[in-house]
């Protein structure tokens, strides 16, 4: 069977000169390759027919105008015809789309994934990967967490949660452990302290409290005085330290149960060897020296809400990455657990703004000997201490407050044993309390 002329020979054909020259032989049969199927026949048919169509490719060919060309051929023929230019177009500079097959010049195109390359009109249909920056069809293009993610980067990079049927970038959490109320919060329902914090108005609370705390820098000017009466600071500056209350703080309080600053001193020295007596000029310069160094008030914004109401992030209200949150090994059932405790409460506390800044675990519970209740402040974080919450809470409240043992079982994480007490009763300074409620470890 004699080898058949592909159909774009025709559109060559303007004069028989022409379509029998060296242009056929050279251009043609050497460029384009040959077919002999019914369907080009057809087309080629169609093409005779269409002698103007013919001599306007030619003439657009012989003045090399590609970007008509271009135009013409995607629109006036067959996918067919139009792969048949790929050599002349390529060599103007121009590439053909990959999903409509139209010619376009190549640096309006997109190369999308897997380095196939798309025209303008195409490119609105792909969107680039968040994860890879590859250019997807929407087809295969996923919205995780606000990202556009292609799908090989979704299997490999995501995890599928069965229980909301959506892509994740964390894997799916086990199932959270269920805690029943604890038997504590039906005993000490009727308690002062339980209707006490149950009854306090919903709301940020606005409080300005004297300002106890010394700084260092007028503890070291204290020191620089007292040594103009050749007293030195080795003398009485660790007392002071064990004495201190607020024994997460930095400074050293003003006044505590041992009374102010000058009389603390004084009662230190007057104990030491060699004993040393104050006078009365040393004690009045202490004292002008310690009011200057200790801001007359601190301003809280803080409130207090039961446990089940917590429905914060492990890294906010002062803590980064609680180990208390669900997912923590091996305490992250703590957080769950507390919620379900009728006598637990967060102590927490904001800056102007409304933004929490820290905030303590509080349990209402009894001591150790049955004979006492109090308000257990435990695991504070931000910038109040412990003594710091605990003197703020007691004078709004008009409560008393000591340091105390505390101790849970090894299911919680406890920062320390050392904690604080509240109670609207005097409370003695040998206080112990400890919670027996089990939870199980994480692994």
């Amino acid at each position: 069977m004699p080898q058949y002329v592909e159909p774009i020979a025709s559109y060559y054909a303007v004069t028989r000169r022409f379509y029998s020259g060296p242009v056929l032989h050279d251009t043609i049969r050497n460029r384009l390759r040959l077919q002999s199927s019914d369907q080009s026949r057809r087309q080629d048919n169609r093409a005779r027919r269409n002698p103007e169509l013919g001599r306007r490719i030619a003439g657009l060919l012989a003045g090399g105008n590609a970007l008509e060309l271009a135009d013409l051929i995607n629109h006036a023929t067959s996918a067919g015809l139009r792969r048949r230019f790929r050599d002349w177009f390529s060599d103007h500079e121009f590439a053909r789309c990959n999903d409509c097959e139209h010619y376009y010049p190549q640096e309006d195109g997109l190369c999308v994934s897997g380095g196939a390359h798309v025209c303008e009109d195409c490119a609105s249909d792909y969107y680039c990967c968040d994860h890879c920056g590859d250019h997807c069809h929407g087809d295969h293009i996923s919205s995780i967490e606000d990202n556009s993610i292609c799908d090989d980067c979704r299997d490999r990079h995501y995890y599928y949660w069965e229980s909301d049927d959506e892509w994740h970038s964390d894997p799916e959490p086990e199932p959270e452990p269920e805690f029943e109320a604890e038997q504590y919060g039906d005993t000490y329902r009727s308690d002062p302290i339980r209707q006490h914090l149950d009854k306090l108005p919903a709301g940020i609370i606005d409080s300005d409290l004297a300002n106890n705390g010394i700084s260092a820098e007028g503890i070291d000017e204290i020191g620089s005085y007292l040594e103009g009466f050749h007293i030195y600071r080795h003398t009485y500056i660790l007392d002071l330290h064990r004495e201190r209350e607020e024994r997460a703080a930095d400074s050293i309080e003003w006044c505590t149960k041992l009374g102010t600053l000058p009389k603390r001193i004084s009662r230190i020295l007057a104990k030491g060897s060699p004993k040393i007596v104050l006078s009365s000029e040393a004690l009045s310069g202490i004292g002008n020296i310690a009011r200057k160094h200790c801001p007359k008030q601190t301003s809280y914004r803080w409130d207090v809400i039961p446990s089940r109401r917590i429905n914060w992030g492990r890294s906010e209200f002062g803590q980064q990455a609680s180990c208390w949150w669900p997912g923590r090994v091996p305490y992250g059932n703590s957080l769950n657990a507390f919620k379900a405790q009728q006598n637990a409460y967060a102590v927490r506390f904001f800056d102007a703004d409304g933004t929490g800044i820290g905030r303590c675990w509080a349990m209402v519970l009894g001591d150790t000997t049955g004979d006492h209740t109090g308000l257990v402040l435990f695991n504070t974080y931000g910038p109040h201490s412990l003594f710091g919450i605990a003197r703020l809470l007691a004078t709004v409240w008009g409560w008393h407050y000591v340091g105390c043992e505390f101790e849970l079982p090894s299911g919680w994480y406890l920062n320390s044993s050392k904690c604080v007490a509240l109670s609207p009763t005097a409370l003695p300074t040998d206080l112990a309390f400890e919670y027996d409620y089990e939870i199980p470890t994480t692994s």
